[in-house]
């Protein structure tokens, strides 16, 4: 990961069981990612409910 945090490109380490997107689990606030404890924000205009 970079050294500035606002811009990592990080890799999600979970995702939603649920909902898969090119043969990856859709990644949602709080998830957890490789280079940071979760995930702290997202967009709001794309919400998908479990």
């Amino acid at each position: 990961c970079p050294t500035i945090p606002e811009t990592h490109a990080g890799v999600t380490s979970s995702g939603s069981p649920n909902h898969i997107i090119n043969g990856k689990p859709l990644a949602r606030v709080g998830d957890s990612i490789s280079c940071g404890p979760t995930i702290a924000t997202g967009e709001s205009l794309h919400q998908v409910k479990e």
